[in-house]
């Protein structure tokens, strides 16, 4: 995406940043704007502007300012749509179709602004290495759950998941060389915090995929991601978050393994 890599300014110079951040600029008109305007209006030069655009792999002005507005308005779209509470009362199945496809687009966006891509190599190190690897979460997260495992499991790696006290007593085993993933969705979990407690005290290493404010899981995790942003009361986005973290997980194993 276009918008996405103006937004990122990777190995940007200060000229190719101010020409991004006027393009980026919701308050600029760039209807009818040519190389040239472009050039003048960002106080650099038609010449720096074509270097900016064949930099981000195109070779001409129009189609980079074609891409730029067609993006814009998508955003505009999905700015538009109140995602506190985005479906509401007598909607018909193309406004349903509509309103879901943007708001998954969204949160999916927003959950991989969450998303250190250093944490995830960091990570990926970890389970390659881990002699064993565990996958916690119960209630809403079991599904979750099962995904990764599943994922996990998929490529040799010795992965169980623990869905409940009682298999976390039986299975417990204070190997430094294991890695537990704890996934929390729900509001109240007091049943995997107490087995990240004793994981901690153990000094296993623990990541966390949470959909709430379990200030214990993030105290215990040595990193954690967010999958749900605070905006949705309708509790609809957050399996979708949580599937997208999984399946970037999966992605690096996949990407390693592939034949």
């Amino acid at each position: 995406m276009i918008l996405e890599k103006l937004s990122q300014q990777d190995n940007f110079t200060e000229t190719e940043k101010t020409i991004a951040n006027y393009l980026l600029d919701t308050n600029n008109s760039i209807v009818g704007m040519t190389s040239s305007k472009l050039g003048e209006v960002t106080y650099t030069s038609q010449a720096a502007v074509v270097r900016f655009y064949k930099k981000l792999e195109i070779d001409k002005f129009r189609p980079f300012y074609a891409l730029i507005l067609e993006e814009a308005a998508k955003r505009k779209h999905l700015l538009e749509i109140n995602y506190k509470e985005p479906i509401k009362n007598n909607m018909n199945a193309e406004e349903v179709i509509s309103t879901m496809t943007s708001y998954y687009v969204n949160e999916i966006y927003d959950t991989k602004l969450c998303i250190d891509k250093n944490m995830i190599q960091r990570l990926y190190n970890r389970l390659n290495s881990a002699k064993s690897i565990e996958i916690y979460g119960m209630g809403s997260a079991t599904f979750i759950v099962k995904q990764l495992t599943n994922k996990i499991s998929s490529f040799g790696l010795q992965c169980q998941s623990v869905e409940s006290l009682k298999e976390f007593r039986l299975r417990f085993s204070s190997t430094k060389e294991k890695v537990a993933i704890m996934i929390s969705l729900d509001e109240d979990d007091t049943i995997i915090n107490t087995m990240a407690g004793e994981l901690s005290r153990d000094n296993i290493y623990m990541f966390g995929i949470l959909g709430n404010n379990n200030e214990v899981l993030q105290n215990l995790c040595k990193e954690h991601i967010r999958v749900n942003h605070g905006e949705n009361e309708q509790n609809i986005s957050t399996l979708c978050s949580a599937l997208f973290v999984v399946d970037v997980i999966y992605s690096m194993f996949l990407s390693r393994y592939y034949k």
